[in-house]
């Protein structure tokens, strides 16, 4: 009885609406470009909005950036200033910071998803002319793979802000490790072994997705990936050299 409450339940958490979207959280471990074809599409990538998730990522980045800002400016706030003047210039402050980082977040986002897809657009493409089963991905993996990975990036900025915001009330203390204390250093090294599994889960799934897309080659998918690689070193080199000619 107990066996078939548990699953009763966990169908009925696993059917919710909210839950579809959460799992959209960890969209770069588990989703590939392949699952947006018609046929292979899980239930948690037919929700209606995917599309728009940038802009909820980029309410995060604004939500972390106005909290940041309000701890920046209280922490370097004169004593003898005035409250409803200090108030005012930090809303003035929070307003702008919101509407430049949510523009900002947005714009960046959907650039790097189209700059992915229209690269491997362009390989696919090419390669066809020798291995024409490929097939060609679909936009929107790549607006919710490269929104998975900026929503990663706000939790682990936000937990970097906590532990300055932590460093600094404390004092700048040092860190010395307390062998008579081992909690903290292994919740520590806890921490950091998730992350690291994460990383790792996330770069497995990557390489078996992209291996699936260029229809099973390894080489072929290391080729194309190296091929991005040194592009988006090209482009940097010459935008750095242009900024240094420019001076």
């Amino acid at each position: 009885m107990s066996l078939s409450v548990l699953r009763f339940a966990w169908s009925k958490i696993r059917d919710h609406q909210v839950s579809k979207y959460a799992l959209l959280l960890i969209a770069p471990v588990v989703v590939k470009p392949l699952d947006f074809t018609p046929t292979r599409r899980p239930i948690h990538l037919r929700l209606k909005g995917l599309w728009g998730l940038p802009l909820v990522v980029a309410g995060v980045w604004a939500t972390l950036a106005g909290i940041s800002l309000e701890w920046a400016y209280g922490s370097s706030a004169e004593p003898g200033a005035s409250i409803p003047d200090a108030l005012k210039i930090l809303d003035r402050l929070k307003n702008m910071t919101w509407l430049l980082v949510t523009t900002s977040t947005v714009i960046l986002l959907y650039s790097i998803s189209i700059l992915r897809w229209g690269f491997h657009c362009a390989a696919i493409r090419l390669l066809r002319r020798w291995f024409p089963t490929i097939s060609l991905p679909h936009c929107l993996f790549f607006v919710v793979n490269t929104s998975g990975w900026g929503m990663w990036l706000a939790i682990y900025g936000f937990g970097i802000f906590q532990a300055i915001k932590w460093w600094v009330s404390a004092g700048k203390p040092t860190y010395v490790l307390d062998a008579s204390n081992l909690t903290e250093s292994l919740l520590h090294l806890a921490v950091l072994c998730a992350l690291g599994g994460l990383l790792n889960l996330t770069t497995r799934n990557s390489n078996a997705g992209l291996r699936a897309l260029y229809g099973g080659h390894r080489g072929l998918s290391f080729l194309v990936t190296l091929v991005g690689i040194l592009m988006m070193f090209l482009i940097g080199s010459s935008l750095l050299i242009l900024g240094q000619l420019q001076r």
